[in-house]
């Protein structure tokens, strides 16, 4: 017996969302393993624990909640994380290179092996605990602020 879902969620698997608006979608938990998201705006949308491991979400606009989200491995060079809450989230060999970070909580996130390299950051961002993001290239930029 044969048995198909329809309609079949193209979020689902391998989304392409290149430069489409995700804001305000419900989004939390489910599984965009190597999407393309380049340029997306995702505001106020739900994506705590959502695996986006391996993903590109280079050039995105995200202030949402990605708390514990799986991002390791992402692409997100260049990617605009204005107070997005990372709480918690995978983000091991990131490319963060040239992100603007600020407000963002990064509060027991994992970055082990991740890119800061001109990655910008303000008063507000929270870093976890020992995690000395000058000394990882990022720069302390009071201009970010919103």
């Amino acid at each position: 017996m044969l048995r198909f879902c329809w309609p079949i969620n193209p979020l689902a698997l391998n989304a392409w969302q290149t430069g489409k608006d995700l804001s305000y979608r419900e989004l939390a938990g489910r599984n965009f393993f190597k999407a393309n998201f380049v340029g997306a705006c995702i505001r106020s949308s739900g994506l705590k624990g959502t695996n986006l491991s391996k993903s590109n979400l280079a050039h995105a606009i995200i202030e949402s909640d990605l708390k514990k989200a799986n991002l390791q491995g992402a692409k997100l060079y260049s990617v605009v994380l204005i107070n997005a809450g990372l709480v918690g989230a995978d983000l091991r060999q990131c490319d963060l290179r040239n992100a603007l970070l600020q407000g963002a909580d990064l509060s027991g996130a994992k970055l082990q092996g991740a890119d800061l390299r001109g990655a910008q950051y303000d008063s507000k961002t929270k870093w976890p605990l020992g995690l000395y993001a000058k000394k990882r290239g990022a720069r302390f930029n009071l201009l970010v602020s919103p």
